[in-house]
């Protein structure tokens, strides 16, 4: 064995079961973080407006940006605890 290592000839035969499955699970993972990510950055800019001069216009801006959030938000809380909650396939 050592033989064929050294001589670059060693082959290893590694079949891998359920792989979709795996990619599936890491597909949702990774969607869920940017959906939380992008949820998490219209907060954050609802909040840097709102924390500005305040005219009618931008307060306006603030809510909507506020209240968009808000709905991702729990419609990304409802999609993950309709799932199961652990990134289980469906």
């Amino acid at each position: 064995m050592l033989d064929r290592l050294t001589s670059e000839t060693l082959r290893l035969n590694i079949s891998l079961q359920d792989l979709n499955a795996v990619r599936r699970s890491i597909d949702k993972a990774a969607n869920r973080r940017s959906s939380s990510t992008v949820i998490g950055a219209l907060i954050v800019g609802a909040a840097i407006i709102s924390t500005g001069q305040q005219t009618p216009q931008l307060q306006l801006i603030g809510n909507i940006f506020f209240a968009v959030a808000s709905l991702l938000g729990l419609w990304l809380v409802v999609t993950i605890l309709r799932s199961g909650g652990r990134g289980r396939s469906e």
